[in-house]
């Protein structure tokens, strides 16, 4: 069962940045060019407090792509850049809570309960031993209400155990 996160014990990144700005007036975030990566995409970002800083605040943040959750999907890049944002800052500010992740990072990061569902579901049918039993499997889990893309590996699973049938004939 997934852990259950209080979003309110983490700051956001707009509240981040009103601290920054109210600290140092003449400061900015700059981010460096995204780089995709296999899988992602990876973010840094620097936080100077004035023009001059010869030492700006990193962060960095990497966000998989496709996105895991609705907040981050359609999104990686914006969701990298602001987390990068988040923790450059707070590596200018005195740390005043006890996480460096934000509440946006922890947001996208709470895993998404039906595909979570689903993909065990699948991993269940590949495990049946014949066709007809992941059949059965798939139908008792009403399959039919799932995800086009869930009901083509579905479709998949028992393509593949029919094939496997065939071959013991």
């Amino acid at each position: 069962m997934p852990a259950k996160f209080d979003l309110g014990d983490y700051t956001t990144v707009p509240q981040l940045m009103s601290r920054f700005k109210a600290k140092f007036p003449e400061g900015s975030l700059q981010s460096d060019p995204p780089v995709f990566t296999e899988g992602g995409v990876y973010v840094r970002a620097r936080a100077y407090r004035a023009i001059d800083d010869p030492l700006p605040g990193v962060g960095t943040a990497w966000e998989p792509i496709p996105g895991k959750t609705p907040y981050t999907r359609d999104s990686e890049v914006m969701n990298a850049e602001t987390s990068a944002w988040g923790r450059a800052i707070r590596s200018t500010l005195e740390v005043l809570d006890a996480t460096i992740a934000s509440a946006e990072e922890v947001r996208n990061r709470a895993e998404d309960p039906a595909e979570t569902m689903w993909a065990s579901t699948l991993q269940a049918a590949k495990a049946c031993s014949t066709y007809e039993d992941a059949l059965a499997f798939l139908r008792e889990r009403e399959i039919i209400t799932a995800p086009d893309s869930v009901k083509a590996e579905a479709r998949a699973i028992l393509v593949d155990k029919e094939k496997a049938n065939d071959q013991k004939i």
